[in-house]
């Protein structure tokens, strides 16, 4: 039996209204355009059967008896991609490629064989974040605008730096260049997934300029761990574990098991994950337990509170003690004191970092030093 399989392209007619029927039916052309020129096409394993310009898909067979999923993906990104460019935008909420699976019948025509397959359940959904950003954030975006500043994180006993939190900002003398601003302004805009993977990017890029064993972390949002852009950029660099991401609670976790599968992905190339800002937001002990994170980064109001109430110190020697027990690391953000390191050690905290130790700056400044 020949497997064949069929790519729709969601959003195509979105596009209409963000532009003109004539661009989008031009972009869609093109894109088909690029496709047929594609190694994925003349490799001798597919042929392109039909392509509907209606509805928007491809019906593909492959003269394989079992389709190649990683080639389905590529294809996928490629199409994603190809339309970014097209278009001249930075990223795209509305475009989604939803690829399904079925098995060729010469009894049906293309069509109703399409129809049939469209049915079922896809076996993948690649999106991407789409959003026009305008104005100094698409300036931003397109030409890599973003600053890197580092924070040091020291190991509590020792205070000898073990790695660095990478804080991402606007150009100076912007009104995005907080980072509250320039993210603030990328959810107004729906361009936080680009805008993140940016980040990631530009954080992967120091490695190679740290410290044998010296590491950097990165914040992503845990509901963009799906997005393949994200995994293909850490699989192609030599990250030798030098590299984590920190999973913030900017926003609820859709689905935990889809979380957990796309994390396995991750720790599969020797990339840990941080839970951030536990004990606030939407992280707490029960997320402690679903997500095992290799370290918990104990939010910094937890540490303010410290200041004037020492009532919650058992409570949270008790949270430090049962991460312990899952093997993971404790780390205190914010460390403003003495008193909050003398307090930190007596609960048996791992890692620190703070205006106590040292305030972040920019990338090239710490590590020309």
């Amino acid at each position: 039996m020949k497997k064949v399989f069929v790519i729709k392209i969601l959003g195509v007619d979105d596009l209409i209204g963000r532009f003109t029927t004539l661009v989008a039916i031009q972009a869609w052309h093109k894109l088909i355009a690029d496709i047929k020129l594609s190694s994925f096409l003349n490799n001798g394993q597919y042929t392109l059967e039909h392509v509907n310009d209606v509805e928007h898909y491809l019906f593909i067979k492959q003269s394989q008896p079992v389709i190649d999923k990683n080639s389905t993906l590529n294809i996928a990104e490629m199409m994603i991609k190809t339309l970014e460019n097209i278009l001249g935008i930075t990223a795209n909420r509305v475009i989604k490629v939803v690829i399904f699976e079925g098995v060729y019948s010469a009894d049906l025509s293309i069509d109703e064989q399409a129809q049939k397959i469209l049915s079922l359940k896809p076996i993948e959904i690649i999106s991407s974040s789409y959003g026009i950003a305008t104005g100094e954030l698409e300036e931003i975006l397109r030409f890599d605008r973003i600053q890197s500043y580092l924070q040091p994180i020291l190991n509590l006993q020792t205070l000898k730096i073990v790695g660095y939190e990478m804080l991402s900002r606007g150009p100076e003398n912007s009104p995005l260049f907080r980072a509250d601003k320039l993210f603030g302004e990328a959810s107004k805009q729906g361009v936080s997934r680009e805008l993140e993977i940016l980040c990631i990017k530009k954080a992967i890029t120091l490695i190679p300029k740290l410290g044998k064993g010296i590491f950097v972390t990165a914040n992503i949002n845990p509901n963009f761990l799906n997005d393949p852009r994200i995994l293909k950029l850490c699989r192609q660099q030599h990250l030798n574990g030098q590299f984590k991401l920190e999973l913030t609670e900017h926003l609820p976790v859709d689905d935990w098991q889809e979380l957990r599968q796309n994390m396995s992905k991750y720790q599969n190339e020797n990339i840990d994950f941080w839970l951030d800002d536990a004990g606030c937001g939407h992280f707490g002990l029960e997320t402690i337990e679903k997500v095992n994170p290799a370290v918990v980064k104990f939010c910094i109001t937890l540490l303010n509170h410290l200041k004037d109430n020492d009532d919650i110190i058992p409570d949270l020697k008790s949270v430090v003690q049962k991460v312990h027990n899952m093997g993971g690391v404790v780390l205190a953000e914010g460390v403003e004191n003495k008193r909050q390191e003398e307090i930190l050690k007596e609960i048996g905290i791992d890692l620190v970092q703070g205006y106590f130790y040292s305030k972040p700056d920019k990338s090239e400044t710490i590590l020309a030093n």
